[in-house]
């Protein structure tokens, strides 16, 4: 399951969580912002804001969230220096020296509280194909800040609200109803904002007559790999994507490699002529295709299938000497040299790999590295 798929399943089930979010960073951190992790109301973590101490310490105050209800916002002090690090160390403590702060936002969240039902609205939502494209948070701190233990930093508590931003400019919120006008206007330009820049903005705002800090973050759609053929390879790049949070789906025309035995991790396993279930795949920014079948005949009908559709990652195995057989047919077909130069084969990152698990490797971290550059790279 991705994050979003795991936060549906909490909020349609009867207990409050809380939900931990990273939405500010200064200099170097583990995490950046966008960054979540669920804590319930015994400790238990799902993600991770960055581990070490602050992560311990974000816990402990996350499952008191988780249990008791009320907001609160995290300092994390990571910009401790040598006698930082001394002092720590004679009195058997740990201070982090990555050399950069992370804002953490700490809320309750169950279908019961205004919060958790406006965010299971959103992702019902998404679930049925409208989906939101920005979560928005707007909020005050109050009281005085306490220090965290292990010089980790302060928090203090926070009177906050969520709201939910969709691409044709529709807002809904918790408890303002209706929204007032300069709410909606600071809300609606904060959203068009991180949707035009795809990444999360934390700025401070008057909302009417509050000063408020406003935090907005793109919607990511889940992520979703298409892995074509079930042989050798197929079997621990299922495993390894669908740690990493995709949703692995792997299709086959032979019913006795596409089983559920022989891949656990699938969210789903297909047996279908490659040919008919590619061309009707429906493809969006978050869609990736690995086709690893058992012959370059195969490799090619998925490749025309997709018929030159734009996704996140494509990426076909094969040798240098085949791979660019395979260009250059689909050069003499008439495909755009764009889509051919996007086109990942042969597959994964060059790093010598030889056994499936190792070929497994080097595509996931592919994946990855083009996830995050938007760069084709070999």
């Amino acid at each position: 399951m991705n994050f979003y798929e795991n936060l549906l399943s909490l909020l349609r089930s009867e207990q409050q969580i809380a939900l931990v979010t990273v939405v500010r960073t200064e200099g170097s951190v583990p995490r950046k912002a966008g960054t979540k992790m669920l804590v319930d109301a015994k400790g238990t973590m799902l993600g991770t804001i960055g581990g070490g101490c602050p992560e311990a310490e974000a816990g402990r105050e996350a499952t008191e969230v988780a249990a008791l209800g009320g907001c609160k916002i995290c300092h994390i002090e990571m910009r401790h220096g040598k006698e930082d690090l001394r002092k720590a160390e004679r009195e058997n403590q740990d201070v982090l020296i990555c050399g950069g702060f992370q804002e953490v936002l700490m809320e309750p969240l169950s279908r019961e509280i205004p919060n958790g039902e406006l965010m299971l609205k959103a992702l019902q939502s998404m679930e049925h194909g409208d989906a939101p494209s920005v979560l928005l948070a707007v909020w005050m701190e109050e009281g005085d800040p306490s220090p965290i233990p292990n010089r980790c930093g302060t928090i203090r508590s926070a009177n906050m609200q969520r709201f939910v931003y969709w691409p044709d400019g529709r807002v809904m919120g918790t408890s303002i109803h209706p929204i007032p006008d300069e709410w909606l206007r600071v809300l609606r330009e904060t959203a068009l904002c991180a949707e035009n820049i795809q990444s999360c903005v934390c700025q401070e705002a008057d909302m009417g007559a509050l000063r408020c800090r406003v935090y907005a973050e793109p919607m990511e759609l889940p992520l979703r790999l298409f892995i074509a053929g079930a042989g050798h390879v197929a079997v621990p790049l299922c495993h390894l994507a669908a740690m990493c949070g995709y949703r692995v789906s792997v299709v086959d025309d032979r019913a006795e490699f596409a089983t559920k035995e022989r891949f656990p991790d699938a969210a789903e396993v297909i047996t279908a002529d490659f040919v008919k279930y590619f061309s009707e795949l429906k493809i969006d920014a978050a869609t990736s295709v690995v086709i690893v079948t058992r012959g370059h005949r195969w490799d090619e009908q998925c490749l025309h299938a997709i018929n030159g559709r734009r996704m996140l990652y494509l990426g076909m195995i094969g040798s240098h000497h085949r791979t660019a057989i395979v260009r250059d047919r689909l050069r003499e077909m008439g495909y755009p040299q764009s889509w051919i130069d996007s086109l990942n084969a042969p597959i994964g990152l060059d790093i010598g790999a030889e056994t499936p698990e190792e070929i497994a490797v080097a595509i996931v971290a592919q994946m990855i590295a083009q996830r995050y550059s938007g760069v084709v790279r070999r």
